[in-house]
């Protein structure tokens, strides 16, 4: 498989966000790794210096999609909008380009488990049908 995947993930540093770009660093599905923030490009205190910063006005606007289209040179895009870091599982990238690549789907996503309370509890999301998406749609 030679496809590749360009990541695009809230800029927030913390213990959790260095675990999960070691994930992504290790992972040779990933092209390149695009930290959103709201500041000045290139101008992120201690950013990684394997990242390229991208300045948006706001993680959901038209203009902060327009930016990441600009900078996407991969055959897929991994976006993240929630600040919480993602514990991306072993293979979960190359299995979710499997996916992409063998139904040739537009857009892929799956269930996932989340963490409260310390404890971890499974969130299935529902399956995709034309019109079951909206603004508030859980993909993740």
């Amino acid at each position: 498989m030679r496809e590749k995947i360009d990541c695009f993930l809230p800029y927030e540093r913390t213990e959790a966000f260095d675990n999960m770009l070691q994930t992504l660093r290790q992972s040779k599905t990933v092209r390149h790794i695009f930290l959103l923030n709201g500041t000045d490009e290139g101008d992120v205190a201690g950013a990684p210096e394997d990242c390229t910063a991208i300045s948006v006005d706001s993680l959901t606007s038209t203009q902060t999609m327009l930016r990441i289209e600009e900078h996407t040179d991969a055959d897929y895009v991994l976006l993240s909008l929630k600040k919480m870091p993602a514990d991306i599982g072993l293979h979960s990238l190359d299995r979710l380009l499997t996916v992409a690549v063998d139904s040739n789907a537009g857009l892929v996503y799956s269930d996932y488990k989340a963490c409260k309370n310390g404890k971890t509890e499974p969130h299935p999301v529902i399956d995709y049908q034309s019109g079951s998406e909206r603004d508030d749609f859980d993909f993740v």
